[in-house]
């Protein structure tokens, strides 16, 4: 056959792959809430409330208030304790209350304006009962006839907008008001009202448990008990229905994030233990793989990236979010033909592009794999990871692994320029770098970039907000 008809021909089947391809049960006493399921002396539990106190302020505002070793110290205790009242009373901008957090709604049903800490003497004198709820897992407890913060805020349930109160009364006539009140103060999400159903709160949406269990079983097949889906709950009051909010900033971020200024937080041979989530992940095959592996080679690969743990999660995000992006996370038909259509060892979609490129007069390398990288061997080299070609990037694993390895060549090169546009800061960066990524840099070099305006980047950033991870670095 003639070398012209064999180019018509190939081009031919290039444009019909490319017409084809363009056809396109709740667990209500969990003890993994409990702090210290071995008991925790009142004694002891002011040294921990120093040092959560502590992080979780320097998570905030980390310089005005001094050092973690000055904030923890023994003899700052009493300051340490009023600065904590005046926080949970949202006087300190701009760290949020514990008391209220800053969960959508929460804000909204507390009134601080009557409450007043009680004085740091009295505190001590009834550290047995706070030392008891902090171990329990609350922050909030009640003592009497009063409600007392584990920072010292003394108030009654009239704090509480009681809308709430008479909206959950409908569907539970004979309602325990008082542990309704103590389920808000402690900001849950879930209040079950018998084994059939239960109220999301705040929103005090009735949702029947059976609605719930698929949910809840696809968060525990990802998550296990390593956290409780009780605290994360959401029912979204723009009618999208329930879901994990990861609005919960508060329970990845306070549990966890506070520990920032931990040492071992920087330090890129300590790797925190890591769970992720994304709703439905336990079903999508491709994906699954993709973030199990991430996951297990977190060790490994934060040592030869030498990444930090804040930064390997925000990349691990961000890589399935490429996954989705680049080929729906294996399910784009479009990806499949590109990968799935052979003949024997011959890749017919491959094959289609490269000739279709040479017509154009382009040499470079087809994107391979899950997440489309552009050959791989330079990024790979040196590193037990060499073997990998373009060819096996359509596994979820080697994708996983060949990822982060083009990530962090390209974080290099983001942080490099990252002066060149003044919208780049330590808490966005990963919104700019699938411009390196996806061989767009000028965008960022010349000052350009608006991910906002970028449909594949806003992709990016949904499957991020849509996903949460929970670490424990203690």
């Amino acid at each position: 056959m003639k070398k012209e008809n064999l180019l018509s021909l190939l081009s031919s089947l290039f444009l019909l792959l490319f017409f084809l391809s363009s056809c396109s049960h709740l667990d209500h006493g969990d003890s993994s809430k409990k702090r210290n399921p071995a008991g925790l002396s009142s004694d002891h539990f002011l040294e921990k409330f120093r040092i959560e106190s502590a992080r979780y302020i320097l998570s905030f505002e980390p310089k005005k208030y001094g050092s973690f070793e000055e904030l923890s110290s023994e003899e700052k205790e009493r300051e340490l304790y009023a600065l904590m009242g005046q926080i949970d009373l949202n006087q300190v901008r701009p760290i949020p209350s514990q008391l209220t957090g800053k969960e959508k709604g929460y804000k909204d049903i507390f009134n601080l304006s009557n409450i007043s800490q009680i004085p740091y003497d009295q505190w001590k004198q009834i550290k047995e009962e706070v030392s008891a709820a902090y171990e329990n897992g609350d922050y909030v407890f009640k003592k009497d006839a009063h409600f007392y913060t584990l920072s010292g805020l003394k108030f009654t349930e009239r704090i509480l907008d009681h809308r709430i109160f008479f909206q959950v009364k409908r569907y539970a006539p004979h309602l325990d008001f008082e542990k309704l009140a103590k389920s808000l103060l402690n900001r849950k999400t879930y209040f079950p009202l018998s084994q059939d159903s239960g109220i999301i709160l705040p929103t005090g949406i009735y949702v029947m448990e059976r609605h719930l269990s698929p949910l809840l079983d696809d968060f525990r097949q990802q998550v296990g008990r390593y956290a409780s889906a009780e605290d994360i709950l959401n029912s979204s009051v723009k009618g999208k229905g329930l879901s994990f909010s990861n609005g919960l900033e508060s329970y990845a971020n306070l549990k966890y994030q506070a520990f920032l200024y931990d040492e071992a937080i920087d330090n890129p041979h300590y790797a925190c233990e890591t769970r992720f989530y994304y709703r439905s992940l336990s079903r999508r095959r491709e994906a699954k793989e993709f973030i199990e592996t991430l996951l297990e080679h977190k060790s490994k690969l934060m040592e030869i990236l030498e990444l930090t743990n804040n930064e390997y999660d925000e990349l691990m995000q961000l890589s399935l979010g490429i996954l989705a992006v680049e080929s729906k996370m294996g399910a784009s038909l479009k990806y499949k033909i590109k990968e799935d259509i052979r003949i024997g060892k011959l890749n017919l979609g491959q094959l289609a592009i490269k000739l279709l490129k040479r017509l154009k007069g382009r040499n470079d390398e087809n994107s391979r794999g899950l997440t489309q990288i552009k050959d791989i061997g330079p990024f790979l080299k040196d590193t037990e990871y060499a073997y990998l070609e373009d060819s096996d990037l359509d596994d979820p694993e080697n994708a996983a692994l060949a990822t982060m390895f083009v990530l962090k060549e390209k974080l290099g090169y983001l942080r490099h320029f990252a002066n060149r546009h003044s919208n780049i800061t330590e808490d966005n960066w990963a919104d700019y770098l699938y411009y390196f990524y996806q061989g767009a840099s000028s965008q960022i070099t010349k000052g350009l970039a608006t991910p906002p305006l970028n449909l594949r980047i806003q992709r990016i950033l949904e499957v991020k907000e849509n996903s949460m991870i929970f670490r424990n670095c203690r």
